[in-house]
């Protein structure tokens, strides 16, 4: 990279890193890191700390589908990645005026939408800001369906 007072814009950079933590870690485990960056010769300047906190009930909550029913249920949902709006389209073999539940989390598990929604139904997210978004979709009893959509 070149040096700030040549370039601001292109001196600036980012490091990513993924890791496959060990199995049956305690909830609330928190992994934090740091890095060290050395510009040629020059002492090393620390960036900031990211951290992660483990948490087994987001990933069960949001990746299992309960069918504790008969009920079939599919979800169409478009367009994903969407701007401002999304269809969530429930092809369903129950009642076709049924509703349901649909619940929107962050990445970290926070709840940041929920609304009641027919079989086929638009939804106006203009706030959002652009990241991968988590949704369950229930019925009075069960989560019937979960998923992932993409805000541009």
């Amino acid at each position: 990279m070149p040096d700030s007072s040549t370039d601001a814009l292109a001196s600036n950079g980012f490091f990513a890193f993924t890791i496959l933590p060990k199995i049956n870690l305690a909830d609330n485990t928190v992994f934090t890191n740091n890095a060290t960056i050395y510009f040629d010769f020059n002492k090393g300047i620390s960036t900031n700390k990211v951290f992660h906190t483990i948490r087994e009930d987001l990933y069960r909550v949001l990746l299992t589908v309960h069918q504790n029913n008969n009920e079939y249920i599919n979800i169409h949902c478009y367009p994903n990645p969407f701007s401002d709006r999304i269809t969530f389209d429930i092809d369903s073999n129950e009642n076709q005026q049924k509703q349901y539940l649909l619940v929107l989390y962050d990445v970290n598990g926070k709840i940041i939408f929920s609304a009641s929604i027919k079989n086929k139904q638009e939804i106006v997210l203009p706030n959002l800001s652009a990241n991968i978004y988590l949704y369950t979709i229930s019925d009075n009893k069960n989560v019937l369906a979960s998923g992932k959509i993409l805000k541009e």
